[in-house]
């Protein structure tokens, strides 16, 4: 068995947050806890963060790649990351949503992959390049809600990528409207192609 992870392999004094075997199995840190959330929050609702923030976890994964390998990674990864939220405009939408779910930023930290330029890819196979320095300067989110209602793949979900138009005018054209990539499905490590 291999048991390299996402991370292996990175200059000295960068740290590898998680570990990812390539066996198939993303970590369960929390193990029963985590069955039992499960059980008792099935697929979806799993606690809050804060009073104001909805916690939704798709049982649908994400598949991410780095250093030669690739891992399936879902609730067990994305819950233990703070939430996050975003009201903006988007040209999908008639006026201002809230999106709410898990920062990009802090996830690609979770995988050893802090520094790194990513490909974010769909359902379809659309794909965007995403910076480190887009990713650190404006903390896209990998929404899961829209407006209190989780997102399902017929309302670009689960996973939408979302980041903070209406806060940045800088990011009101096609070419940062086109890195919103909704169905997410992959992510993958581009090193720093940017």
């Amino acid at each position: 068995m291999d048991d390299r992870a996402i991370g292996d392999g990175v200059p000295p004094g960068r740290t590898v947050r998680l570990r990812l075997a390539s066996t198939g199995r993303a970590n369960r840190p929390f193990g029963l806890l985590y069955a039992v959330g499960m059980m008792i929050g099935g697929a979806f609702a799993l606690g809050s963060g804060t009073a104001d923030a909805v916690r939704v976890c798709p049982s649908m994964t994400i598949t991410v790649s780095a250093d030669g390998l690739s891992d399936r990674i879902g609730c067990d990864v994305l819950d233990p990351l703070p939430m996050a939220e975003v009201t903006t405009d988007t040209p999908w939408t008639d006026g201002p949503s809230r999106f709410e779910g898990y920062p990009l930023y802090e996830l690609l930290i979770a995988l050893g992959l802090e520094g790194r330029d990513i490909e974010a890819a769909a359902l379809n196979d659309y794909s965007a390049t995403l910076c480190w320095d887009l990713i650190d300067t404006y903390r896209p989110v990998l929404a899961t809600v829209q407006d209190g209602r989780p997102l399902s793949v017929r309302s670009r979900g689960p996973f939408w990528l979302v980041l903070p138009f209406d806060d940045h005018a800088e990011l009101r054209n096609d070419m940062h409207f086109f890195k919103a990539v909704w169905q997410l499905d992959r992510i993958a490590d581009r090193g720093s192609d940017c």
